[in-house]
């Protein structure tokens, strides 16, 4: 799926897998005119492309191109938990493959798409999850395979049986380094994998806005969120902390089921969304070299704690 700017004022919304419409215009014209910079976004586990609306639509709205695909084999529509060994080590290569099919399919796509993109500018990825450990491995967090087998064997993680069975089945398939030199910046949401990218992560050089939820019982602060931040070896990189959030805060999961975090005392989603998507969207900004974006970016809210080297 791809959300792209567009200057069309139309109230025909899209409407996602026919299910649910929030503020997207069904295939507008793009507005491209100007070279947009683009993301590719990762859902997680047992999540789908289009999960976060709030972000990649607002991302859109402020001028990126957003693509995101379904990890097929890994959604709430056909997920297959024999196929996690598989999907584990498959899900970079599909964020890759989605950005390559939008960069050679984007003028058969929507006419005018093309003009808004130029591949030489890279692009910048997102994940929320399981997409925080596809992107974190994306932005050239590597497997060190001495490390993940000294981590499993004395603390344990949720991914490290289906290493070990795809160790055993296919290690010839298991890439060290999953890095592409188009992506300029990378933003995981509530990452997991700290298993398997924590011994690796000193290779990161890439700028990373890492972002957590304090109430997470997922892929919680202390566990899985501050241990990726601490050892991403990149000097250029801030850690954001969502007070009285859970783990789904990063997705609009409440909009379509409901949860134990979609109420009590957790944090609203029509609070904590938009203070996410302006931060993501600012800190991308700021590493484009727009410098007035530093004054949109929620340094100073009561809504977050942050943190930098």
């Amino acid at each position: 799926q791809v959300w792209y700017p567009t200057s069309t004022d139309d109230e025909a919304l899209h409407r996602y897998d026919s299910l649910l419409a929030f503020n997207a215009v069904d295939s507008p014209d793009p507005d491209c005119t100007n070279t947009r910079p683009v993301l590719a976004f990762s859902h997680g586990n047992q999540g789908m492309r289009w999960q976060s609306p709030f972000l990649v639509e607002y991302l859109a709205s402020h001028g990126f191109v957003v693509v995101a695909p379904d990890h097929t084999g890994n959604t709430i529509f056909d997920y297959d938990s024999g196929r996690m060994p598989e999907v584990a080590f498959r899900r970079p290569h599909d964020i890759i493959d989605a950005a390559d099919w939008l960069y050679d399919m984007a003028p058969d796509l929507v006419p005018g798409l093309g003009d808004c993109l130029n591949e030489a500018d890279g692009f910048a990825v997102s994940g929320h999850s399981f997409g925080g450990y596809t992107v974190t491995a994306l932005g050239g967090a590597r497997i060190d395979h001495d490390a993940i087998e000294e981590f499993c064997a004395t603390a344990g993680g949720w991914l490290c049986d289906e290493y070990a069975e795809r160790m055993a089945s296919d290690p010839d398939g298991v890439m060290d380094d999953f890095s592409d030199p188009r992506i300029w910046a990378s933003i995981p949401l509530a990452p997991a994998g700290f298993e398997l990218l924590g011994g690796g992560a000193d290779a990161v050089r890439i700028p990373f806005l890492v972002l957590g939820a304090e109430w997470d019982n997922a892929t919680t602060m202390a566990a899985q969120v501050e241990p990726i931040y601490g050892a991403l070896g990149s000097e250029d990189k801030t850690l954001g902390t969502l007070l009285s959030a859970g783990h789904m805060i990063f997705s609009s999961v409440c909009d379509m089921v409901p949860m134990a975090e979609c109420g009590g005392n957790y944090l609203d989603q029509a609070v904590a969304h938009p203070t996410i998507a302006t931060a993501v969207t600012a800190w991308l900004q700021m590493q484009l070299g727009h410098n007035d974006a530093a004054n949109v970016f929620p340094t100073d809210s009561e809504l977050w704690t942050w943190e930098q080297p």
